[in-house]
């Protein structure tokens, strides 16, 4: 996972790890990306953002990642003003002050106001925090995209991303010349009327249940899980967990299959990983009767993670092995062995 800092000199350095070296960024990098699947992801991120629109052609969208209080993405706009009615801005505001107002006003008047040091109040504080939060992950998002074609960890203020004949465009900070937006801009009609999967998703706060038999997620499938801003498939992907690592979990999101994971730590944003097993089973409710002795199989026995025979298998406790019991289950119908299967108190579960 990564974690962002961000700078008034437009830049956000990207530490992957504590020890990682951040190069510097080469502002005004451009980048034609034509594979299809990953330009239909990446310009998908920031038509689900929160942005406001300047300008009535919304056929023409492009989309400006940057900061309130750059200096770069201030020059941007002023720039712009010589487009007229020729496209349509669509600003994603993801730091600083004015950003709350932006996010909830959806505004070209209030990305104007922002511009211009006049930052207002946002009504609904709460509301518009989760905006700006998720046009935050919207930007750790493009970084994760990006991966395969930088080679620093850098990302730049403004930069912009549109939908050319080519491939989708990304400018890394201030294009050389504002008029190569208005001829490179594909027309899109069935973008104009475009309503961002953010509104939906930050429109309430997400009830996450606690789960006290879940402290961690290990990925536990063949392949990698995907790791995004929000409980919903539409939300920025913001990373990949491989198979056999874990991450931090924080809780279940009610009534779904979405676990609530802490990469950045209890104090940093949360993550979402979709698993519907995992998520079930982590609320399987279950008391357990303490017992002692050991269990010695007469036969090879499966030790599962759950007392639920869908629950992952953990290990196999070959005939002839023993294991300490810890306690005994009776859930469903079904009578459970509680052991302990690995020297740091992990708990597995034998059905009898």
């Amino acid at each position: 996972m990564v974690r962002i800092s961000v700078w008034r000199s437009c830049i956000a350095l990207l530490a992957l790890t504590l020890s990682s070296t951040v190069a510097a960024l080469e502002r005004g990098r451009q980048l034609l990306i034509t594979e299809q699947a990953v330009a239909d992801s990446i310009l998908s991120t920031v038509e689900n953002a929160l942005w406001a629109s300047d300008g009535s052609i919304a056929e023409k969208p492009v989309y400006i990642v940057y900061s309130t209080e750059c200096g770069w993405s201030k020059r941007l706009y002023e720039q712009s003003r010589q487009l007229g009615d020729k496209l349509q801005l669509r600003w994603i505001p993801v730091a600083a002050r004015g950003a709350d107002t932006v996010v909830t006003e959806r505004s070209g008047a209030s990305v104007a106001a922002a511009f211009a040091g006049q930052f207002g109040s946002a009504p609904d504080k709460a509301l518009a925090k989760r905006g700006v939060d998720y046009n935050y992950a919207v930007m750790n998002s493009l970084s994760f995209q990006f991966k395969p074609y930088y080679a620093d960890n850098s990302f730049a203020f403004p930069t912009l991303i549109y939908q050319t004949a080519d491939g989708v465009k990304v400018i890394s900070g201030n294009p050389p010349s504002i008029d190569v937006l208005q001829q490179e801009v594909l027309t899109q009609p069935g973008k104009a009327g475009l309503q961002p999967a953010a509104v939906e998703l930050t429109a309430e706060p997400i009830v996450v249940h606690k789960s006290p038999r879940l402290s961690a997620y290990v990925n536990l499938n063949s392949t990698s899980a995907k790791v995004f801003a929000a409980p919903d498939l539409r939300a920025p992907q913001l990373d990949l967990l491989a198979q056999g690592f874990e991450m931090p979990v924080t809780g279940i999101v009610a009534n779904s299959p979405w676990i609530e994971v802490a990469p950045w730590g209890d104090r940093g944003p949360k993550a979402y990983i979709q698993d519907e097993l995992t998520a079930r089973l982590a609320l399987l409710s279950f008391q357990v009767k303490r017992s002692s002795g050991n269990l010695v199989a007469d036969k090879p026995l499966q030790i599962r993670s759950h007392p639920d025979l869908s629950a992952p298998v953990l290990d196999t406790l070959e005939k002839g092995y023993q294991l300490t019991k810890s306690g005994v289950v009776e859930l469903n119908g079904e009578i459970w062995d509680e052991i302990i299967l690995y020297t740091d108190g992990t708990k597995g579960y034998v059905a009898r």
